[in-house]
This record gives structure tokens, sequence and C-alpha cells, in this order.
């Protein structure tokens, strides 16, 4: 059994809720606590997380103290000079949340705060208008450190690296995003981070670079985080699975609601405690339709060879009617030879697709060098303009020195002189010269 498999097997238990990343065979799985927490405050502040409410100080108006420390680590930040800006890190506080800070606190007791691993932070001002630093990264560790001096131990103030001048609200989103080394984010913590990427007008395929993971996997993040109050209570009160509401969701996020809500009746009813695939509503309608299919066949087959009912049937329909009994009767009778011929007829098919895509990226490849070609063109002319004119001035300007009688000796020999020192060594140039 491979390392994916064995994962796959762990994180199937009835308390645990998996939905697959992609391109890695890993299960990210969403414990109820997590889904639990995605309806709390903490969630709703990460939700509505808006850059425009925060204020990012500028080099003038940071104090002395720490003015022209950026890049350095500064241990003289007080403990109570910090500030978590609302909405900013996506770490809900669930009890692995509790037990995860619960450990660091442990472990700094104990050993003490790293020196080496300074908090990333960014001047700003909290609510009341005093001055702060606002954590980009290391809001763990703060907490941690803030029950460790509770309990005693002798921190009064943390290591810290101010954020480079200039920086973004949405630079500092994808500081955080990515300094999850510690303990990584949840699929759900992450949906809220995809979610924020894509309301800056981030495609998904760059949200995917952000949180290194597949585009695919980012486009299931952004349906959770959009998913209905509704969906997610299921999903909480344990009716449905991760997986299957994420499927519901994909298959028809209007009629999601309604689709599980009878899919849990259906279940409810056959004795069952949470709903999978096998009890959705259009499940059950597959599940039919193959258990009453000869019947159907036969009555469909008896309608085609009636003249006088097919007569009585809308043009578009009787065509469509007669085009799926000519697929049916295609396969029925189908010989060892035919499915041979088909089988090379789709793989044909699939080829010239392949070979189209190929020829479109080849061309637009192409495409891409001639553009980058004539920037480099344009650029290399730009460039030369200056030089052209700045040697025709000088042209100009030696024309215009005066020659044979009108010279000046004096200058010349004294110029020849200074030159024949520099020569010799015996005067040092300035070291702009």
């Amino acid at each position: 059994m491979s390392d994916g498999e064995k994962q796959l097997t762990e994180t199937t238990q009835e308390d645990k809720v998996s939905i697959l990343q992609q391109p890695s065979a890993d299960i990210v799985f969403a414990t109820p606590s997590d889904i639990l927490e995605f309806d709390s405050e903490k969630a709703r502040e990460i939700a509505a997380f808006d850059d425009s409410r925060i204020k990012i100080l500028g080099h003038r108006e940071i104090s002395m103290e720490i003015r022209g420390e950026r890049g350095k680590a500064n241990p003289s930040v007080n403990l109570e000079n910090f500030y978590i800006v609302p909405g900013l890190n996506g770490r809900l506080k669930t009890p692995e949340w509790e037990d995860h800070i619960e450990w660091l606190t442990g472990r700094i007791i104990q050993e003490g705060f790293r020196e080496d691993c300074p908090l990333l932070v960014f001047p700003t001002v909290d609510g009341a208008g005093n001055q702060k630093y606002g954590i980009i990264s290391g809001e763990s560790r703060y907490h941690a450190a803030t029950r460790a001096a509770k309990r005693g131990a002798a921190i009064k103030s943390l290591p810290v690296v101010l954020c480079p001048e200039g920086s973004s609200m949405e630079e500092m989103s994808v500081q955080v995003a990515t300094s999850n080394s510690g303990k990584p984010f949840t699929p759900l913590e992450m949906a809220y981070f995809a979610q924020r990427f894509a309301k800056w007008r981030k495609e998904p395929a760059e949200i995917a670079a952000i949180l290194k993971v597949s585009t695919n996997y980012v486009n299931q993040l952004l349906r959770i985080a959009a998913a209905p109050h509704e969906v997610r209570s299921m999903i909480q009160d344990g009716d449905v699975s991760f997986g299957t509401a994420l499927a519901s969701l994909t298959n028809d996020s209007t009629g999601a609601v309604e689709s599980l809500k009878k899919g849990v009746a259906m279940a409810k009813a056959a004795g069952k405690t949470r709903l999978t695939n096998k009890f959705l509503p259009e499940k059950q309608a597959q599940k039919a339709a193959r258990t009453y299919s000869v019947d159907m066949l036969s009555l469909l087959k008896r309608i085609h060879a009636n003249e006088m009912t097919m007569g009585l049937i809308e043009e578009e329909e009787r065509l469509a009617l007669t085009e799926l009994v000519g697929k049916i009767d295609q396969l029925a009778n189908a010989t060892p030879e035919s499915i041979a011929e088909a089988k090379a007829k789709k793989e044909a098919e699939e080829q010239a697709k392949k070979e189209a895509s190929a020829k479109k990226k080849q061309i637009a490849a192409a495409n891409k060098e001639k553009v980058q070609q004539r920037r480099a063109a344009a650029a290399a002319k730009k460039a030369a303009k200056p030089s052209a004119a700045k040697a025709s001035s000088s042209t100009t300007k030696s024309s215009k020195k005066p020659t044979g009688t009108d010279a000046k000796p004096t200058t010349r020999v004294r110029d020849q002189s200074a030159a024949a020192a520099v020569d010799n060594e015996d005067v040092q140039q300035h070291p702009d010269d």
C-alpha cells in the first residue's frame, strides 16, 4: 500500500472529513471543529478583512527607537506593543489550534523564546489610535509567549523584524499565507486566503502558486468559502460528508441546499446517519434508470416503430429519439471489429486535439518571442538615441574649440603636466573620478 493510500485509509474515520489535494496523493482533512469555527466571530473577521481600514505607518511616522532598524532583529519590542490585526491571519481558533498554542507555551517555558526566530511585523495603529506593531508572521508564537509570561516565564519583549518600507497589505497577506511551517493551515483556513486573493483579482493559477497547491484545489477552496450557511451546517451536524457537499456544489451550486436536504431525508429513511453520494437525488435517478432500463428500452423502441406516434412528436424531439435509438442499437449489436474501429476513431480524435493544442501553444510561444524581440529592439533604439545625441553634442563642442593661435598654451602645458603626474602616480585621483 502506498503512503497516499495509507493516508486515505487513516482519514476516512467518521469524525474526519476529507478532500483530495491535487496533484499529490495526499489527503487534507477538516475536522468538525474546523467546520464549527467556519461560522465563528473570528471567521467572520477573516472573511470581512478590508485592507483599506488598516493604516501602515511610513518611515517618518515610526518612533525613533526603531527607526532605521528595518530588516534587523530588534529584541526591545514589549509584549503590550504588539497588535493582532483583525482578520489578517487566517487561523481559526479550533481545539486543535488551542492544543498547538499550549504545546508552544510549554516549549517556551522550558527553553525560552528563540531569538533566532523573530516575529515579522509592520508599524500600524490600534483601534484607539496608539502606535503598535501588527503581526504578519508569528502570531501563534506571540500568543504562546504571552501565556508563558503570565505563567512566570521571564519574557517581557520579543525579537522582531520590521517589514520593508512600502510593503502593501496584499504582500503581507501572501507572507501570512506562506509562513505556516509550524502548523499547516487547514482547508477551511486556506479557503479564506483563496477568497481574499480572489477579491484582489488574482486568478486561480496565481492563488495556487501562492498557496503551493494545484489550480483545481484552489477552485475547490473557493467553492467551500462561498458555500451557503445551510450546507456548512449540515456538514457541522454530521449529516453530510465534506466530499458529498463539495460534489453537490460542483454539480449544481444553486440547487445544492435542496438536493442535500432531500438526500439527508432519504438516507435517514434508509436507516443511515449520514448522507453519502448514493442518496443524492441525482444518484437516485441514475439508479432508477439502471433498474428499469430494460423496460424503458422496450417502450422506447415501440414508440420509435409506431409511425403514427412519431408523427405526433415535435421534429426536434423526434430526431433526438431516432438518434438515441440508433446509438443504443449500435452498442447492442457491436462486434469486435466495430469496437476496435470506434476505439481507433476515438484515439484519432484525441490525437488530433492534442496536435491542435500543441500547435496553438507553439504559435503562442512564437508570437510571444516576436513581441519580446520587438520590445528589445525598441528598447535598444531608445537607448541609442541619447548616445547619438551626446556624441553629436560632443562633436559640436569640439568643433568650437579654439585652434592655432587662438589656443591658450599655458593651459595646454598645465593639462599635460597633470596628466603626466597621474601617469607617474604622483597624484591620487578622487574616488568619484
